[in-house]
């Protein structure tokens, strides 16, 4: 029997070679300092060879779509059930943006406000149609469409 693990490595694009960081996880993404966060059933940072817990794994309480701020203090996620926009910082301090249904979320290069996706319609299980919204990164205030229509294909 096969058993499958979820790896994250990094590609160097100047020596053309794979990097296995022999961390266990998946969706990652890196900040401007080089710390990595990931999903293991909670939220992991990996910085200087350290695994640390950020968020543990809340059971029955799934996690996606980590993107960091840009200053590399904040971490914006989907928690769900029910779908829902947070974020949390290094310190493990965590709040809720939205109350549920809305996704993809993104800071701007500011790091004032996120970018997140309503969905209106599913096309197909890979065509969406949906729109793009803001608020406010610090409670989520001042939300407002940005555009009146998208076709989503992740």
């Amino acid at each position: 029997m096969k058993s499958w693990a979820y790896g994250i490595s990094l590609f160097d694009i100047v020596g053309d070679s794979l990097i296995d960081l022999h961390i266990n996880g998946y969706a990652a993404d890196v900040s401007w300092d080089k710390k990595i966060c990931h999903i293991w059933g909670g939220i992991y940072i990996f910085d200087k060879g350290e695994d640390r817990v950020l968020r543990p794994d809340f059971s029955g309480n799934a996690v996606a779509g980590l993107r960091w701020s840009p200053d590399g203090t904040e971490i914006t996620f989907i928690s769900s059930p029910p779908i829902q926009i947070k974020v949390i910082d290094l310190e493990g301090r965590e709040r809720q943006l939205t109350p549920g249904g809305e996704t993809d979320p993104s800071f701007t290069s500011d790091g004032e406000h996120i970018l997140y996706i309503k969905y209106t319609q599913l096309q197909t299980p890979i065509i969406r149609d949906g729109l793009v919204w803001i608020m406010s990164a610090e409670d989520g205030s001042q939300k407002r469409q940005v555009t009146t229509w998208a076709r989503i294909r992740p």
